[in-house]
């Protein structure tokens, strides 16, 4: 009787948290109650195979016959395993991460992971004059697709980030993971843009713009190469 008792408040008990969790939309509350009600399932498992097997004990001690796969308590075990599992199958597909999020979500982790490098270029010589904020501004709109509005609320979201990092390595493994060999030339590129917006190299910028490509894995000479192919465009 208790079992059975503990087995309502334990449905319903999960039930609103399930609900809880749908409108909440928490990927991490669905995980924390997955974790949970697998421990409860495992229980109860647990709890109807030794009351099934304290009931077929007696009847197979008496006239050695095992009963037969339709009675009424082996009927309600598969009826309980059956709605149990049908929750917890409800549950798994919840917290199944969906796969357009997820690479959408990734797509702006790597834009912010880009703007933020842009920054800290930028503000490696101390200053950011309104020319650096808008090569950078035109730098992502064409390397992203996106409008001036996006670009804007892009930097002001990656100016909090590289104020809470405490090195570049964060966003470089980033790019490094994502960014083939040329896209990480094109990050380079654009950071030598940056720093030739004002026409004059200073040595902080230039110390930056090395430790950069060193930690983007890219030769010397590749640098250079961008850094000259940037210098070409603005003499022309």
């Amino acid at each position: 009787m208790r079992v059975n008792i503990g087995r309502k408040f334990f449905f319903c008990f999960f039930q609103s948290l399930f609900k809880l969790s749908s409108d909440l939309n928490d990927f991490f509350l669905c995980l924390y109650v997955s974790n949970i009600y697998n421990i409860f399932y495992t229980f109860f498992q647990y709890v109807d195979l030794i009351a099934l097997t304290g009931e077929m004990c007696p009847i197979i001690m008496e006239d050695g016959r095992i009963p037969p796969s339709n009675s009424k308590n082996t009927r309600r075990t598969k009826e309980r395993n059956a709605t149990m599992l049908k929750l917890k199958d409800i549950l798994v597909k919840k917290i199944e991460p969906d796969s357009e999020i997820q690479e959408q979500d990734e797509n702006q982790q790597i834009q912010i992971a880009t703007c933020v490098l842009l920054l800290e270029i930028a503000k490696s010589d101390d200053e950011f004059s309104s020319i650096e904020k808008t090569t950078i501004s035109a730098v992502l709109k064409k390397k992203f697709q996106m409008s001036d509005e996006a670009a804007e609320e892009l930097m002001e979201i990656a100016k909090g980030k590289r104020e809470e990092s405490i090195d570049l390595w964060e966003f470089t493994n980033l790019i490094n993971k994502n960014y083939s060999r040329e896209k990480k030339i094109k990050v380079v590129e654009a950071a030598w843009r940056v720093i030739y917006a004002d026409r004059k190299l200073d040595k902080y910028e230039d110390h930056l713009v090395h430790k950069l490509a060193g930690l983007l894995r890219l030769k010397h000479n590749e640098m250079i190469e961008a850094k000259l192919r940037v210098l070409d465009e603005i003499r022309s």
